[in-house]
């Protein structure tokens, strides 16, 4: 039997002598949106016949407490009472621990500050007694052992420089030691005391009021709604002319700042978008009134501010934003390794995909790529477009139909050519069942070279006593493809917005059709291995005083 329930529910009153389970939990399923996140967690706990208070801390202070919800199941029958949440002020364990590794970093600073000055005596006593040797030694030396009397002392000197020498070092290395050991204690210290001082540990901790009729295990789940979580659309297509087939791959990349990592959780990916609201906005009346009479005062400054014109509210779809394969080893069978792809759960116009397996997505805004799908589309159009007055190159793209049942959203396309990657563009929203052009780039093989015939006047008569300026172009495509293409050439000529200029295309153009206004459409057959000579005419006529700006 599951339980749920809601912030506002009160179903029964908890005892005053409920005994509290403090129990710990984890985030074990997502639902991420374009804007936000539905989190649940998980929580889990022995309790014994009676009245109980279940707390659950961790819960992240930018949670929409409005939307938190709880079930229960478990061994246990219980009734679940109130939902209490309490915000855990860590601010307050946070400044005492604080206050602890300041204390220790003075403290440490204070002992560090000893040892040194203990350094500084011990190598000044080395120095004492290294000078003291090398000032004294043969004057004091030569004394002493030409009497036989002072032999002794001699020994005696040597022995008690000697073991302070070695009592002065054996204090250097010592210290040289303390020191190290000290330096990283303090090094320690001063690193949490500054993430420390630069991390809130504010939570919300959840009391949920449990009545026991039984004793058992209590599985509880606790669900809410978070902002600053958010996945986008990315797409890597392949394509493969020669086979003319395309391999998309549809991935995802999810991140969130929310401050609570989501670790080994269930990963869903949701195309709702819960912040266009539940209903079409509402429409005020457009009332036509009578303009009110000019004011009196003839003075400036003596008017009143004009109001601005109050505006209707803007409402539209939500913006959506924005890895060489090893030689097979001759001994060796290798497999191409597949790809984990989601699986679509269709409800109404939204779609869920559920990302196979667990996956972690850290709380600091790191992304992180999923798939969500990996498919291969045979039998695609290719087309070549070329636009010999902008560039010399012809560009490929193909087209198909989105077979899916699921809509691809608008995204970063990755494109690649066999293995080859081309670049990148954006792909808007498609659906299920529309057609898709994609950009693969320039195609090497189709070459395009233009060239200006002429430029003069026209026809003389063409167009009565105007000036006219005429235009011949010529453009030669040539093709070292394998099989016979088709390819779509381009070409603008002037378009007049006034009656005085004239603008025609002259019989000499070669075949062609008027896309739409100023631009040809120009669609020759390069037979393999072939070439294709095109002729763009044309002649812009104008009054003879009047010559047309630009031209």
């Amino acid at each position: 039997m599951r339980l749920i329930l809601t912030v506002a529910a009160l179903l029964m009153a908890a005892p005053a002598a409920a005994a509290e389970i403090d129990t710990t939990s984890e985030v074990s399923s997502v639902v991420v949106y374009p804007d936000r996140a539905r989190v649940t967690r998980s929580a889990s706990s022995q309790v014994s016949k009676g009245s109980h208070e279940v707390l659950v801390s961790g819960l992240p202070l930018g949670i929409d407490i409005s939307t938190l919800r709880v079930e229960g199941a478990g061994t246990a029958q219980v009734v679940l009472g109130a939902l209490d949440v309490r915000r855990n002020y860590g601010a307050e364990i946070r400044e005492g621990r604080a206050r602890q590794l300041q204390e220790r970093i003075h403290a440490l600073e204070d002992a560090d500050k000893e040892l040194a000055d203990a350094a500084d005596a011990a190598r000044f006593e080395v120095g004492f007694v290294t000078n003291l040797v090398e000032k004294s030694a043969g004057q004091v030396g030569s004394e002493m052992l030409s009497a036989d009397d002072r032999a002794q002392e001699a020994d005696d000197l040597v022995t008690t420089l000697g073991r302070r020498y070695r009592i002065a070092q054996a204090e250097l290395r010592r210290v040289t030691i303390e020191r190290r050991d000290l330096a990283s204690q303090l090094s320690a210290a001063r690193a949490e005391y500054t993430q420390l001082s630069g991390t809130n540990t504010d939570d919300f901790r959840v009391v949920v009021s449990v009545q026991a009729k039984t004793a058992g295990r209590l599985d509880l789940a606790l669900t809410y709604t978070t902002g600053s979580a958010h996945w986008r659309s990315t797409y890597d297509a392949r394509l493969h002319p020669d086979d003319e087939a395309v391999e998309m791959t549809y991935g995802a990349w999810v991140w969130q700042s929310t401050g609570e990592d989501w670790g080994d959780a269930e990963l869903l990916l949701s195309t709702a978008q819960p912040a266009l609201g539940l209903q079409a906005p509402g429409l005020s009346s457009w009332v036509l009134r009578q303009a009110p009479p000019p004011s009196r005062t003839t003075s400036s400054r003596g008017r009143s501010a004009p109001r601005a014109k109050k505006s209707e509210a803007a409402y539209g779809d939500m913006d959506d934003e924005w890895e060489e394969m090893a030689e097979p080893s001759p001994v060796e069978e290798v497999y191409e390794a597949e790809a984990q792809v989601a699986q679509a759960v269709i409800e109404g116009a939204a779609v869920e995909f559920k990302i196979p397996g667990r996956t972690s997505v850290p709380g600091d805004g790191t992304r992180k790529r999923v798939t969500i799908a990996a498919w291969r589309v045979d039998g695609i159009g290719i087309k070549y477009v070329s636009t010999p007055s902008t560039s010399r190159h012809t560009f490929q793209w193909a087209t198909f139909v989105h077979t899916q049942e699921w809509p691809l959203l608008a995204g970063e396309l990755q494109a690649f050519v066999g293995q080859r990657y081309i670049g990148q563009s954006l792909i808007g929203r498609v659906a299920a069942g529309d057609e898709l052009e994609l950009p693969f780039g320039v195609e090497e093989r189709i070459t395009v070279e233009r060239e200006l015939l002429e430029k003069g006047s026209g026809p003389a008569g063409l167009f009565g006593k105007k000036s006219t300026v005429a235009w011949s172009y010529e453009t030669k495509l040539t093709s070292l493809m394998d099989r016979d293409v088709t390819v779509e050439v381009r070409e603008s000529i002037p378009v007049s917005e006034y009656s005085k200029y004239e603008v025609k295309v002259l019989d000499e153009t070669s075949a062609h059709e008027v896309e739409r206004r100023g631009i040809l459409l120009f669609s020759p057959v390069l037979t393999k291995g072939g070439e294709a000579t095109l002729r763009l005419d044309y002649v812009v006529a104008f009054p003879t005083d009047e010559r047309p700006w630009g031209l």
